[in-house]
């Protein structure tokens, strides 16, 4: 009888598992582990759903049972096991396992284990840029902004005294959680600051910003009247929306027009000085691959241009994302999974200049770790960027 409950729960574990839903598959899968602690494949599952949920030290118990246990074990566990050194910066050991999984292949997770290649470059590109720190101090922008749950993507004001967020908590407008992914659904904050120059407690923005779904900042024009969100009606295809400041209230937020919203996500935009260009994220087909940065200008009848992709060297045939023109109107920061990141998103800055825009540079050690680093935005007088990393040492 436990042993027919024990095959449920493991079944039960693994629909979750490979659709994603990690969280969701841990307490199943601690039932099976319950009535069979001795199988090498669970500890190895249960590692990767403590991973993706944030719990490395558990993540790290289940997968030393699981080579223990089984020696040759899966690939994929050897490919996890190098995740977790490459962001705890052992890129040597790290290296290895990657080399070591490729020769095992995967059952579990084939296409995880064929990018074992980039990782290693990644590895490599990382140890090239520890050597070499940029001079910048990091700073927690501390638990007035920040709470043990996540926050991401802010936006300010170019003079820095407005700040725009998303996070994922307890009052959000979003009934309950997001079944899905099991978390909060995301709801924007806002703060300012005080004669002393501190970010007050950050306050939930309300309505008609927040909706019952997903509400997330995306960009905000430089006077800090006109503010970008990504809406996502519980599809998962999200769009991109603009509400305007009138007096002390914000308007019904309304869609981007085409022919910058499409059928597929768009997730990130930036305005440059004039209001006019707009700067932005889709995954639509046609592009370099993955998502990619495309721009579109509104001509004097004020209607918006056809989406130009930016073309090489800044789109990759990986993921861009969360773009950013500085108020200088030719600076570009933006993210980017592709070549030259030292693991997960990077942030990159490229440069416009005689009618084309530089390589992109990535911005260099501390600013960017072994783990995502995105959302970077920068105040009109260079002085202060704010970004969203998930680096060690936060508040959650």
């Amino acid at each position: 009888d436990g042993f027919k409950q024990a095959l449920a729960d493991l079944h039960e574990g693994n629909m979750a598992y490979f659709n994603g839903l990690y969280s969701k598959a841990i307490e199943p899968f601690e039932k099976a582990h319950n009535f069979n602690a001795k199988n090498a494949e669970l500890n190895g599952k249960l590692a990767d759903c403590y991973y993706h949920s944030g719990d490395i030290e558990k993540a790290k118990e289940f997968l030393e049972n699981a080579f223990k246990l089984d020696a040759n074990t899966d690939g994929y566990f050897l490919f996890l096991k190098g995740k977790m050194l490459h962001a705890e910066n052992e890129f040597d050991e790290a290296i290895k396992q990657y080399r070591t999984s490729k020769t095992k292949g995967s059952e579990i997770k084939p296409n995880e284990v064929a990018t074992a290649d980039k990782k290693i470059k990644e590895c490599s590109y990382a140890k090239k840029l520890i050597a070499t720190p940029v001079n910048v101090e990091i700073v927690n922008v501390g638990k007035n902004i920040n709470s043990s749950n996540q926050e991401y993507v802010p936006v300010i004001t170019a003079d820095e005294s407005e700040l725009f967020y998303t996070s994922r908590r307890a009052d959000t407008e979003g009934e309950g959680r997001d079944n899905q992914i099991d978390d909060f659904y995301e709801d924007i904050y806002y703060s300012s600051k005080d004669e002393k120059g501190e970010w007050q407690k950050a306050v939930n923005i309300g309505k008609p910003i927040n909706s019952p779904f997903h509400d997330a900042t995306v960009g905000l024009s430089i006077d800090g009247q006109k503010l970008f969100i990504y809406r996502d009606n519980s599809k998962g295809i999200g769009n991109i929306y603009v509400t305007e400041k009138k007096g002390n209230d914000w308007t019904e937020p309304t869609e981007l027009p085409k022919p910058i919203t499409s059928k597929y996500q768009e997730t990130s935009a930036s305005y440059d000085y004039t209001g006019k260009t707009i700067y932005f994220v889709s995954a639509r087909p046609g592009g370099k691959g993955g998502k990619d940065i495309y721009k579109s200008t509104q001509n004097k009848e004020g209607n918006w241009g056809e989406a130009e992709n930016l073309g090489t060297p800044i789109n990759t045939e990986f993921d861009e994302d969360a773009v950013f023109l500085h108020p200088d109107g030719k600076t570009l920061y933006f993210s980017s999974n592709g070549n030259n990141s030292m693991g997960g998103y990077d942030i990159f800055k490229s440069t416009f200049e005689k009618g084309k825009w530089s390589r992109p540079v990535n911005l260099g050690y501390p600013i960017n770790s072994a783990d995502d680093d995105v959302a970077f935005v920068l105040t009109a007088n260079g002085e202060h960027g704010y970004y969203t990393s998930e680096k060690a040492g936060g508040e959650g």
